[in-house]
């Protein structure tokens, strides 16, 4: 799955999405075929079909900007979907700790 800034996951590597990576293994593929950056993704685009995502940019009023800060910060917000709000840090940002399944 790619994503905007270039990253994509794969089996091979950490679980997510690393720009840096891709690039590394673009770049073994190119000296592995002894061809262009543009050569190796026109056969692989051939054998697997070109990727393309939707994207929907969201233009919002201050307002509307702080409504999902003010709803998370409340203390009464105990769940998030099936999972428990644990802990909570409030620092640059907030951070939501979601039991045993991460922030």
């Amino acid at each position: 799955m790619a994503k905007e800034s270039g990253g994509i996951g794969t089996n091979l590597y950490i679980p997510e999405r690393d720009a840096t990576v891709s690039a590394l293994l673009l770049a073994e593929l190119m000296a592995w075929h002894g061809k262009i950056a543009w050569r190796v993704a026109g056969r692989a685009y051939r054998r697997v079909g070109e990727y393309h995502y939707g994207r929907v940019d969201l233009d919002l009023n201050q307002a509307k900007k702080k409504k999902p800060s003010l709803t998370f910060r409340m203390p009464k917000l105990t769940r998030i979907l099936d999972l428990p709000v644990v802990r909570r840090k409030n620092m640059d940002g907030i951070k939501l700790y979601l039991g045993d399944v991460g922030w």
